[in-house]
Protein backbone atom coordinates (compact mmCIF):
# COMPACT_ATOMS: atom_id res chain seq x y z
CA UNK A 1 0.00 0.00 0.00
CA UNK A 2 2.87 2.41 0.58
CA UNK A 3 3.88 2.21 -3.10
CA UNK A 4 0.38 3.39 -4.06
CA UNK A 5 0.60 6.20 -1.54
CA UNK A 6 3.95 7.33 -2.96
CA UNK A 7 2.41 7.30 -6.45
CA UNK A 8 -0.39 9.48 -5.06
CA UNK A 9 2.16 11.92 -3.58
CA UNK A 10 4.00 12.08 -6.94
CA UNK A 11 0.72 12.98 -8.65
CA UNK A 12 0.19 16.02 -6.40
CA UNK A 13 1.52 19.54 -6.99
CA UNK A 14 4.54 20.67 -5.03
CA UNK A 15 3.71 22.41 -1.75
CA UNK A 16 5.17 25.52 -3.42
CA UNK A 17 2.59 25.14 -6.19
CA UNK A 18 4.80 23.75 -8.95
CA UNK A 19 2.74 21.39 -11.15
CA UNK A 20 3.06 17.60 -10.83
CA UNK A 21 4.89 15.34 -10.96
CA UNK A 22 6.39 15.83 -7.53
CA UNK A 23 8.99 13.94 -5.57
CA UNK A 24 8.05 12.46 -2.19
CA UNK A 25 10.05 14.06 0.61
CA UNK A 26 10.18 11.94 3.77
CA UNK A 27 9.56 14.32 6.66
CA UNK A 28 12.16 13.78 9.34
CA UNK A 29 10.41 15.99 11.92
CA UNK A 30 8.24 13.02 12.85
CA UNK A 31 10.72 10.19 13.10
CA UNK A 32 12.49 8.91 16.14
CA UNK A 33 15.82 7.14 16.23
CA UNK A 34 19.07 7.89 14.48
CA UNK A 35 19.70 10.17 11.54
CA UNK A 36 20.15 7.24 9.15
CA UNK A 37 16.60 5.94 9.64
CA UNK A 38 14.14 6.99 6.95
CA UNK A 39 10.64 7.90 8.15
CA UNK A 40 7.62 5.93 7.01
CA UNK A 41 6.35 6.57 3.49
CA UNK A 42 3.14 7.90 5.03
CA UNK A 43 5.09 10.90 6.33
CA UNK A 44 5.83 12.25 2.85
CA UNK A 45 5.02 15.58 1.29
CA UNK A 46 5.03 16.36 -2.45
CA UNK A 47 7.80 18.73 -3.55
CA UNK A 48 9.40 19.62 -6.87
CA UNK A 49 13.09 18.89 -7.49
CA UNK A 50 14.17 22.45 -6.59
CA UNK A 51 12.25 22.47 -3.30
CA UNK A 52 13.54 19.00 -2.46
CA UNK A 53 17.13 20.13 -2.84
CA UNK A 54 16.45 23.33 -0.87
CA UNK A 55 14.79 21.40 1.97
CA UNK A 56 17.85 19.20 2.31
CA UNK A 57 20.08 22.28 2.36
CA UNK A 58 18.04 24.48 4.71
CA UNK A 59 16.10 21.94 6.74
CA UNK A 60 12.39 21.15 6.77
CA UNK A 61 11.27 23.41 9.58
CA UNK A 62 13.26 26.34 8.25
CA UNK A 63 12.04 25.87 4.66
CA UNK A 64 8.31 25.35 5.29
CA UNK A 65 7.66 25.58 9.03
CA UNK A 66 6.71 22.65 11.26
CA UNK A 67 3.00 23.42 11.50
CA UNK A 68 2.65 23.73 7.71
CA UNK A 69 4.44 20.42 7.15
CA UNK A 70 2.39 18.55 9.75
CA UNK A 71 -0.89 19.99 8.45
CA UNK A 72 0.13 19.01 4.91
CA UNK A 73 0.84 15.40 5.91
CA UNK A 74 -2.55 15.16 7.60
CA UNK A 75 -4.28 16.70 4.55
CA UNK A 76 -2.62 14.33 2.05
CA UNK A 77 -3.21 11.22 4.18
CA UNK A 78 -6.83 12.11 4.79
CA UNK A 79 -7.52 12.80 1.12
CA UNK A 80 -5.80 9.57 0.07
CA UNK A 81 -7.68 7.43 2.59
CA UNK A 82 -11.04 9.01 1.76
CA UNK A 83 -10.55 8.10 -1.92
CA UNK A 84 -9.50 4.47 -1.51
Amino acid sequence: MTAKYLDYIRSQPCLCFAPPPSEPHHVKLLKGGGMALKPTDYHCIPVCRDCHENIHRAGEARYFGEVYILNSIIRFLTNYLENL
